[in-house]
């Protein structure tokens, strides 16, 4: 990933500050990059802290104190409140909500043949999903 923050933060029209600035674009980048190996507290701090200085590219750079309580805001907060076990949990639940209306879209179609004696093979190519879906589907 780059070090350059995204160009909206950059920009004056952001309009909150540096200090704004900087947390947005840690953070940003901070939700994502902890997922890709899940370090131990102070291997994250020190990432998110040489992340945070190479961000604090301002016309007027903020003092090195305020780069670094940034930086521990940004690394605390993620390694408190992202873990793989919670990452996994959101994903299931995006996936569940995606497969919920994916169903709810093809269903009627499905009872449809299922009322005209289509069988569950047909119906599967009828519909692009495999025969088991469609078993597990008329099921319910």
């Amino acid at each position: 990933m780059s070090a350059k923050p995204r160009e909206a933060a950059n920009s004056a029209a952001y309009g909150l500050g540096r200090n704004c600035t900087l947390f947005e674009s840690l953070r940003q980048w901070a939700y994502k990059a902890i997922r890709q190996g899940w370090p131990e507290y102070e291997r994250w701090h020190e990432a998110v802290l040489t992340r945070a200085r190479a961000y604090n590219d301002f016309e007027a750079p903020l003092p090195e104190s305020e780069v670094r309580a940034t930086a521990k805001s940004v690394a605390k907060w993620t390694h408190q409140h992202l873990s793989p076990a919670g990452f996994a949990a959101v994903q299931s639940q995006r996936g569940r909500r995606k497969g919920e209306k994916h169903r709810d879209n093809l269903m009627p179609k499905v009872r449809v043949m299922v009322t005209q004696g289509a069988s569950q093979r047909e119906i599967a190519q009828a519909v692009g999903l495999s025969q088991k879906t469609i078993s597990n589907w008329i099921k319910r």
